[in-house]
Formats: C-alpha cells, sequence, structure tokens
C-alpha cells in the first residue's frame, strides 16, 4: 500500500536531513512519525538508518528487527538488520541477518556490497568475497564494490589480484584515492616497478578533497621509502600528517589524563584477582600499540591447532560501554568515567564479553582478540575475566612512533599524526603498562619485537606456554598461516620473518627530531 501523500513528504524530508548529515533531526521526524502509529517500512528504514548515523545502535537494532518482523522478505532489511547488529556489538548475531539477505533471490548490488561489509567484519572472508565478486557482477561499472572486492582478496592474501582490482578502480575513478594508497601497501614498490610518477601527476592536477590528498601523499611516502629515497619520502609524509592532523578535533592531554587516571584509579591494594577463578580461561589478549608486532603475534599463535583469531573485536570496549550506560550520570571527566566502568560488576561484564562472541568462534580451545588498545582495559579484563591470558608486545619507542606516523589509520589512533602528541602518548602509554604489569606480573607476558623478529621459535614456545599450551612446530612459521588478516599489515603477513624494520628510524633522524626530544625528555630513549 502507497504510503499518504503527507506521510511521504514527512518521510521524504527526514531522508532529506539525513543526507545533510543532521541524523539527530532525521531521527526525531522518525519518531516522531512512529509515535502517530503511522509507521510504515519507510519509517523504520529512516529510524533505523538516523538512529545508526546519530551514534545509538540499539535503537537502530530494534527499527531493523520490526521492519523484519512486519516482512521477512526483504533482503536490504535483513542486510540493515545486520549492519545495526554489527554496530551494536554482535558480529556474529549480525553475521546471520547478513547470511539471510544474500541468500534470498533478486537481492541488489548494493544490498550484497551491504552484506559482503558484515560478513567480513564478522570474520566470514571467504563468503564476503564471494558477495563482493556478486555484487561487481551485477554492478561492474560501480567502483565501490570493486575496491571492495580489493580489500578482501587483500585481507586473504590474494594481493597480485588485489592490486590488479586497485588498477581496475582507479581506471575507472581516478578518484578513488583510497585505491591509491592500498595499492601501494600491497608489495614492496621496486625501481621497475612502482606508481610514483602517477602519483605525483595526479597530485599535479588538484584532488579538491584534503582526505584524498591526504591519502595520495601517504601512498607516495611509503612508495619513495620502499625505493630508498628517504628524504623526499618524509616530505610527502609531513605534509600528509599535517593535513590530516589539521582537520581533527583532538587534544592529547584528554588522552594522557585518561591513562594518568586509570594508574590512580588501579591502586596496588585494590588488585586482588580470585586466583582459583577460570572465567575467560578461553581468551587470549593480544594488545600494545599499533604497529608494534601484535599481528606477528597473533599469527604465530593462531597458527596452534587449538587456536583461532577472532581478530581486532570490539566486544570488550562495547560490553564495558554498554554496562557504564547503566551507571553515568551528569560527569564527563576521565575520573568519572573510569569510576562508571569500576562501578560494573566484574561478572556481568565478562559474561556480557562473551554473549558478544556468539556466532564466531570455531571448535577451538582459546581465541585471540587482538584489539590493541585493550591495554587501556587490562584492569577490568583482570577483573571480568580472571582466567584470560595477556601477551603485550613492545617495541623501540621511536621504531613504534615512526610506523605509526606513517600509517594511515581510517579513523582510529588520532594522536599518531603529531610526533609531539606521538611522544606524549607513547610515553604515557608506557607508564600505564609499567603499572599493569606491576599489579598483574604473572597474568602479562611481556614480548619485545626485536626479539621476536630475531628469535620467533624461542618468543613463540613463550607465548605458547603462557596460554598453557603444548608446542607446536606450525608455530615457529607465522608465514605459512593461511588465515585473514584485516589489520595494516595485512600483506606483510604473507613474508617470512624478517627485521628490515629494526633501527628503521635512524633513516630519519633529523626530520624525527621532534618526537624523539619528548621521549629523550620523559626518559624513555637516551
Amino acid at each position: 500500500m502507497t504510503a499518504p501523500a503527507g506521510l511521504q513528504a514527512e518521510i521524504g524530508h527526514g531522508r532529506r536531513l539525513l543526507a545533510a548529515g543532521r541524523a539527530a533531526d532525521a531521527l526525531a521526524v522518525a519518531e516522531h512519525i512512529h509515535a502517530r502509529g503511522a509507521g510504515s517500512s519507510a519509517t523504520l528504514h529512516l529510524m533505523a538508518e538516523a538512529a545508526l548515523q546519530a551514534g545509538d545502535p540499539a535503537k537502530a537494532v530494534r527499527a531493523a528487527r520490526a521492519l523484519v518482523e512486519q516482512d521477512d522478505r526483504l533482503p536490504w532489511a535483513w542486510s540493515l538488520l545486520g549492519r545495526c547488529t554489527l554496530a551494536n556489538g554482535y558480529p556474529g548475531v549480525a553475521a546471520e541477518a547478513a547470511m539471510r539477505s544474500v541468500s534470498m533471490p533478486d537481492v541488489s548490488a548494493a544490498t550484497l556490497g551491504n552484506a559482503a561489509t558484515v560478513l567480513s567484519a564478522a570474520g566470514r572472508h571467504d563468503i564476503a568475497l564471494d558477495t563482493f565478486a556478486r555484487a561487481v557482477d551485477l554492478a561492474p561499472d560501480d567502483p565501490r564494490h570493486l575496491f571492495n572486492l580489493a580489500m578482501e582478496r587483500r585481507f586473504l592474501g590474494d594481493l597480485a589480484a588485489a592490486e590488479a582490482d586497485c588498477d581496475r578502480v582507479i581506471a575507472r575513478d581516478p578518484d578513488h584515492f583510497e585505491a591509491w594508497l592500498i595499492r601501494s601497501s600491497l608489495r614492496r614498490q621496486t625501481l621497475d616497478n612502482n606508481h610514483v610518477d602517477a602519483i605525483r601527476a595526479r597530485l599535479s592536477r588538484g584532488v579538491g578533497s584534503w582526505r584524498g590528498e591526504g591519502q595520495l601523499l601517504y601512498a607516495l611516502a611509503k612508495e619513495l621509502e620502499d625505493l630508498g629515497d628517504h628524504a623526499r619520502s618524509f616530505v610527502a609524509l609531513a605534509r600528509g600528517a599535517a593535513l590530516r592532523r589539521s582537520h581533527m578535533n583532538y587534544q592529547v592531554d584528554r588522552d594522557v589524563r585518561m591513562l594518568e587516571a586509570l594508574i590512580a584509579a588501579f591502586p596496588a591494594q585494590g588488585a586482588a584477582v580470585d586466583p582459583k577463578s577460570t572465567e575467560g580461561s578461553a581468551a587470549i589478549f593480544i594488545l600494545g600499540l599499533p604497529r608494534t608486532g601484535t599481528t606477528l603475534a597473533e599469527r604465530i599463535l593462531s597458527s596452534h591447532s587449538q587456536v583461532e583469531s577472532l581478530g581486532e573485536l570490539s566486544a570488550f570496549p562495547h560490553a564495558m560501554m554498554a554496562g557504564m550506560q547503566k551507571i553515568l550520570g551528569q560527569g564527563q571527566g576521565a575520573e568519572h568515567r573510569i569510576a562508571a566502568a569500576q562501578a560494573i560488576d566484574p561478572a556481568e561484564l565478562g559474561r556480557a564479553y562473551l554473549e558478544r562472541l556468539a556466532g564466531l568462534r570455531g571448535a577451538g580451545r582459546c581465541f585471540i582478540d587482538k584489539l590493541p588498545m585493550n591495554f587501556l582495559n587490562i584492569g577490568l579484563i583482570r577483573r571480568a575475566l580472571p582466567g584470560a591470558k595477556i601477551i603485550h608486545l613492545r617495541r623501540d619507542p621511536m621504531d613504534a612512533g615512526y610506523a605509526m606516523l606513517k600509517t594511515w589509520f581510517a579513523d582510529a589512533y588520532p594522536f599518531s599524526y603529531d610526533q609531539e602528541e606521538l611522544g606524549r602518548y607513547i610515553a604515557a602509554y608506557q607508564r600505564l603498562m609499567a603499572h599493569w604489569k606491576a599489579l598483574y606480573p604473572e597474568a602479562i607476558l611481556e614480548i619485545e619485537y626485536e626479539a621476536l623478529v630475531d628469535d620467533v621459535e624461542g618468543q613463540a614456545r613463550r607465548m605458547v606456554a603462557h596460554c598453557g599450551l603444548e608446542w607446536e612446530a606450525a608455530c615457529a612459521e607465522p608465514h605459512r598461516n593461511n588465515a585473514p588478516s584485516t589489520t595494516a599489515s595485512a600483506s606483510q603477513v604473507r613474508e617470512p620473518t624478517h627485521r628490515r624494520s629494526v633501527g628503521g628510524w635512524s633513516n630519519y633522524r633529523r626530520e624525527l627530531e621532534p618526537m624523539h626530544a619528548i621521549l629523550a625528555e620523559q626518559g624513555l630513549i637516551t
């Protein structure tokens, strides 16, 4: 039945608000319509999309679920439910909705693309690959689906095919700047085979988008570094990082205060954990700053027959935030938020975390949660999951800082685009990790990146033993691990372990002086 003209006009107004970035206003329009009892599939669709953009995934899930209950024959509605459920922190359940969507007849390319994105995020990479390929077949002129197919090939290690797909994307849309960036990361560029001239030519024509210009500059920096042109590489990197930083609303002081507040909130006398509890004993948390070897450690352990990696899960932060929402009042400071997190019942937090893994785990005895920033949550992890194993990757501060600086992260790690901010954050992180290690010396195994690449088997044996597992030789050959990888290291993990990046910052001693000075001032380097 067609909606009355007045209702259609209201919904149209809500969609225009959403398109203009006014998600809260669009959500208010949808809720007003729904409250009158004049709801329709179009109203629920608007409500779900608006709630997603407004940052209320729980409300989005309710709207999307009502939509499929109203009519369960709509592939796009199931795909929408998958997207909303994923945003709400339940990737396994989200994948079930996405699978329902792609199994239905007459599915559009857009619906396939959305569903495949959910499947990929839930670790169903083979199915996601096939689904993106179906979307490309239906809409061969839409570079978005082709780029997503390239990314999925990258995750699965088919790097040559991923590069060919990126070439096709750029040929169809020279302004798809993320494709330029990803293409440069897929292999080490050589004098005979690189894209330096093409990137420079594209930059010279003007970009018209700060984000696109930044991505091109990072691509150029990466390729020039591969070619050994360190001076020009850093010029491009510095321009790109400054451009990215200038479009961020970020204050490193807030993050530093949060880390210091965590130290104060978990004093030594309050660190008691029931030594007999085995809750969470299947969990292995691999954590540390990004670009410090966490992916290599994950590949080593997931080579074990009894260990599966679930990737960079947001499950613990999601469970923590959901618990905090029941407690948070008006205060917004770091201390107030930490107090709210500490007030969550530990057993409830542990259950909430494990519930969010529904549909993700296989038959493995143990699973890896490799979200690097879980180093912030070690105090709560120890309370909620006292049986969990924690492995902390450490790296030379200058190498770690440079590795982060030269990486264009999607939307994470805002401290990584300014050298002084990087230095201050690294110093605060080091203080926090020293505190956690003092509190929980037996629970946290520290692995030095430099030692790991010099002696893979020796350090792998330490990790395997820490997890209470029997040694398996496959753990000494992580490059043979065929499991997908979705991290910034997705291309490098296919290579045998090497130490090319150890001391790599020293090619830029003069250029990296601002970060060096901060770290020296903090006593982390000499």
